[in-house]
């Protein structure tokens, strides 16, 4: 004899679950809305932002040439370039920005050097100093 013949509820399968999703569903569409309509940012960047403010690059030109001319008498004291900051005698204070830290790179046959800073995936720029080129570039 079936059990519902004999007083038993029998769970209905199914029901449930479709309650839940469609609740979820017409509370995602709701929030949705009311994101849509603001006007702030989804993602608040914060301090490492990746906008460039008025002062930035003048900051960041000054900052990075103070560095280049650290190297550079490195390079002429010791015949060689650095092979860190550190060794330059560069302290993290130093090389750090809003925008995370200055980096320093040399190829391996030691013929040039790249001075960068920014992240394209924090800050959505890097400017680098190429001694071949002798001028700073931006790159968004």
């Amino acid at each position: 004899m079936p059990l519902e013949a004999r007083g038993h509820d029998v769970p209905r399968r199914g029901v449930r679950p479709r309650l839940v999703l469609l609740l979820l569903m017409l509370g995602l569409t709701a929030t949705s809305s009311f994101v849509g309509c603001s006007d702030a940012p989804l993602i608040d960047a914060g301090p490492m932002g990746p906008y460039l403010e008025p002062g930035d690059m003048q900051q960041l030109d000054a900052q990075g040439a103070h560095l280049l001319d650290v190297l550079q008498s490195y390079r002429r004291e010791h015949g060689r370039f650095p092979a860190t900051f550190a060794e330059a005698g560069l302290q993290p204070m130093d090389t750090g920005t809003r925008f995370g830290p200055w980096r320093w790179r040399i190829p391996t046959d030691m013929s040039t050097y790249v001075l960068e800073v920014g992240d394209y995936g924090r800050s959505q720029f890097t400017i680098h100093w190429s001694e071949r080129t002798q001028a700073w570039s931006l790159d968004m």
